[in-house]
């Protein structure tokens, strides 16, 4: 039996997908939380679904405690909330996923069965967010060899 934590902060938001994973998922034990409280250590979750909010820091610590506890966490977000900074902190954790909250319905339902299969799921909109900041570190590393490859060359 799967365990499944919605944190937002938005309430609507909760209940709507709270709704679509009952329906879906069936099977599912489901609770929905505002902010991530200490729910965690009564409930034990397997998928955490969450929106980072504001306090990003706290949130970071709470992320590492969960993935330490087993449990898959699941950034559910929008891009436009969140500055470029904030996305790549959240992704050098152990998330499983980094979602959007404007997806369709069946994608995100797909998303969620692909990432408690076992696999990984970074929305397009994310991953080039993280392309970019691998090809512009990368650029560096590369520009600094060819630099140095230069000075060494006769």
């Amino acid at each position: 039996m799967t365990r499944v934590l919605i944190i937002d902060e938005q309430i609507n938001y909760r209940r709507g997908v709270k709704q679509l994973l009952e329906l879906t998922f069936p099977s599912f034990i489901i609770e929905t939380a505002s902010v991530s409280l200490s729910i965690e250590k009564e409930f034990h979750p397997d998928l955490v679904i969450f929106e980072p909010g504001l306090n990003l820091q706290k949130n970071l610590t709470w992320i590492d405690s969960l993935i330490h506890k087993n449990a898959k966490v699941v950034v559910l977000s929008t891009v436009e909330s969140s500055n470029h900074n904030s996305i790549l902190k959240l992704l050098k954790r152990n998330i499983q996923g980094f979602l959007l909250k404007n997806m369709k319905t069946e994608q995100l339902l797909e998303c969620i069965r692909i990432i408690l299969g076992g696999d990984r799921f970074i929305h397009p909109s994310v991953a080039n967010i993280l392309l970019d900041e691998y090809q512009e570190h990368f650029g560096k590393v590369r520009n600094t060899e060819e630099q140095s490859y230069k000075i060494t060359t006769p």
